[in-house]
C-alpha cells in the first residue's frame, strides 16, 4: 500500500457588506407663478450624514441650486423652457429643514419634492443617470423612450422624475417605483416622482403613464449605498492531505 501526500491551497475571497438604504421622510410643495424661489419644508431637519435628493421641475426656464447641493441630471426643453433636474446634498450638522431653489430665470411655476434616504454612501453618492428628449404629445415615457440607466453597485436608490406640459390624471410608474409626489401649481404643468430601492446591480428603468396628452420629458439617478466594512483579508492557506492507495 502507498500513502501520497497532496497539498492544497485554499484562497479566501472577501466582499465589501453593503448598508441597508432607507427612506427618512419625503416631502413636496408647487410655487405658481411668478415664482422666482421655491421652498420645501421637511417635517424634521435631515440628520448628519444622511442623504437629501431634490426633484425640481419648472414651466419657465433655470434655477440655482442651494448652497452645498450638487446637479445629479439636468434636462431643458428648450422649445418650451421647462426644464427638471434632480440634486443632492449629504446633510452636515444642523442641517435645516428648509429647503430654497432661487433665481428662476422666466418667473415661472414649479415644483420641488424633497427626499432623505439613510444608508447611502456620503463620500460619492452619486452612481448613474439618465434622461430622455422632451417628446410632444406624449401619455407615456415608454417603450422606445423609458427612462434607463445602469447601476454599477449591488445596492442604490433611484429617484425619477417627469414633467408634462398638460394637466394631467392618474400618473404611475413601472417597476414597482413608489410614485411619492404629483405636484401641480397650474393647470398647464404638472410634476411627478417616485423612487425605488434596488439590491442587484444593472440596467433600471421606469416607464411614467398618465392621461391628458402633453409635452415631456424626464431624468432619473441612482444613489450608492454606502459601503460596510470589509472582512480583513486572509493569507491563501496550505494544507496537506494523506490519501492512501
Amino acid at each position: 500500500m502507498k500513502i501520497a501526500r497532496i497539498f492544497v491551497t485554499i484562497i479566501f475571497i472577501c466582499k465589501p457588506s453593503y448598508a441597508a438604504i432607507a427612506l427618512v421622510q419625503t416631502k413636496g410643495s408647487s410655487a405658481d407663478t411668478p415664482a422666482a424661489r421655491i421652498t420645501t419644508t421637511f417635517d424634521a431637519s435631515p440628520t448628519e450624514g444622511n442623504l437629501m435628493v431634490a426633484t425640481l421641475s419648472s414651466n419657465d426656464g433655470d434655477m440655482t441650486n442651494p448652497s452645498g447641493w450638487t446637479t445629479a441630471v439636468n434636462n431643458v426643453n428648450t422649445t418650451h423652457d421647462d426644464f427638471l433636474r434632480i440634486a443632492y446634498k449629504v446633510a452636515a450638522a444642523g442641517e435645516s429643514a428648509s429647503i430654497t431653489f432661487t433665481d428662476m430665470a422666466g418667473g415661472g411655476s414649479a415644483n420641488l419634492g424633497l427626499y432623505e434616504f439613510s444608508g447611502v454612501d456620503t463620500a460619492s453618492p452619486l452612481d448613474d443617470t439618465g434622461s430622455t428628449a422632451f417628446l410632444l404629445s406624449r401619455t407615456d415615457l415608454g417603450a422606445d423612450n423609458t427612462v434607463p440607466l445602469v447601476t454599477t453597485v449591488p445596492d442604490t436608490v433611484l429617484v425619477a422624475l417627469l414633467a408634462v406640459r398638460a394637466d394631467i390624471t392618474s400618473p404611475a410608474m413601472s417597476n414597482t417605483f413608489t410614485l411619492t409626489h404629483d405636484l401641480k401649481p397650474t393647470a398647464s404643468f404638472e410634476g411627478v416622482d417616485g423612487y425605488r430601492i434596488v439590491s442587484s446591480q444593472g440596467l433600471n428603468s421606469t416607464t411614467f403613464t398618465w392621461t391628458n396628452s402633453g409635452t415631456a420629458l424626464a431624468a432619473i439617478a441612482a444613489f450608492e449605498a454606502s459601503a460596510g466594512a470589509v472582512a480583513p483579508a486572509l493569507a491563501p492557506q496550505r494544507r496537506a492531505f494523506w490519501i492512501r492507495r
